[in-house]
């Protein structure tokens, strides 16, 4: 089974989380390709702005309790 690689977000996602967005990041997640308030809003976002597949997620405070969906 293959490692998973640790990604520190923080910095990118940092301009999103007080506002609880939903962000979609290009595929080798670094960088924030669109948001939205929900998660259809963020992927059609993206969806205007390349034909990349984008990795969604919510932005929050705290994430000690996220379980990524892989």
């Amino acid at each position: 089974m293959d490692k998973l690689k640790e990604t520190n977000l923080t910095e990118i996602l940092k301009p999103y989380i007080k506002q609880n967005l939903w962000v979609a990041l290009n595929k080798s997640q670094t960088k924030v390709i669109a948001s939205g308030k929900t998660i259809e809003e963020a992927f059609n976002n993206a969806k205007n702005i390349t034909n990349e597949k984008p990795v969604l997620m919510r932005t929050k405070q705290d994430y000690s309790s996220y379980i990524p969906n892989i």
